[in-house]
């Protein structure tokens, strides 16, 4: 053989070599390029999971509190109409008492002027 030819097939043995050598690490590193891409796809897919699953029971605690919200809410207001019925109660209890005391008055009055009235009567009779 000629040795040019053994120089050339060892160089193009070498290049082969090398080629699938390369094709190897290559696709070597692809494929674990993908791996972590799946793990990391796994990963992100069971936080997206964890995180609905806390956005679920933050919605139940918001349904619950604005329930509650609402509870406090109606006694609240519940009290400050019974308050404000209290105070109408209170304002025309007062009314009350003052007409009351108006109309004892009056009737002082007319219970003086019937008196006067009937003392009259018997002064006139008593004259006859």
């Amino acid at each position: 053989m000629n040795p040019i030819l053994t120089v050339l097939a060892a160089i193009a043995a070498v290049a082969g070599g090398l080629g699938v050598a390369y094709a190897v690490f290559t696709s070597s590193r692809v494929q674990t390029t993908i791996r972590l891409y799946q793990q990391e796809n796994e990963a992100q897919g069971k936080r997206i999971k964890s995180l609905e699953d806390e956005g679920r029971i933050h919605a139940e605690q918001i349904g619950s509190l604005k329930r509650e919200n609402e509870t406090l809410r109606d006694l609240a207001t519940g009290r400050s109409l019974l308050e404000g019925l209290v105070a109408s109660i209170a304002e025309h209890e007062q009314l009350r008492q003052t007409e009351h005391r108006a109309m004892m008055e009056l009737l002082r009055e007319m219970k003086e002027s019937l008196s006067e009235l009937w003392r009259a009567v018997a002064e006139m009779l008593g004259r006859r």
